[in-house]
């Protein structure tokens, strides 16, 4: 006796593409455009936009370089300047940071900038 399997019970067959039939089958219907939602309206709000107001910073002002001592002899005259946190000793003619020393007396010390002279004297005790 040969070794063979019952017969199968036959199932009916789907048709996958039925659903996609029947949709298509249907009418086109336009959607009416009062029932859809205007993208572009959401989160508006009723006050009016006011535009942003710029104000500029102020720079911080610059540093200027304070005089802490003036040595003067009979041929030429020295001055000790601090300019942000740095001790320069310095002759007339001479250049530090970005100060060119136009002259040295025994009372002040003229510094030029590129855009203005500064004249600078030292603070005396008790000031």
């Amino acid at each position: 006796m040969p070794w063979k399997s019952a017969p199968r019970a036959a199932r009916p067959v789907v048709d996958p593409y039925a659903s996609l039939e029947r949709a298509l089958s249907h009418s086109d219907t336009m959607p009416s455009l009062l029932a859809l939602r205007d993208p572009f309206s959401f989160g508006r709000t009723t006050a009016p936009r006011t535009t942003p107001v710029y104000h500029p910073q102020t720079p911080a002002p610059i540093p200027q370089p304070v005089v802490t001592a003036i040595v003067t002899d009979a041929d030429a005259a020295h001055a000790i300047l601090v300019y942000l946190g740095t001790s320069y000793s310095v002759k007339s003619g001479d250049l530090f940071a970005q100060y060119r020393v136009v002259s040295i007396s025994s009372e002040s010390v003229t510094l030029d900038d590129g855009r203005q002279q500064l004249v600078l004297k030292p603070n005396r005790k008790g000031d």
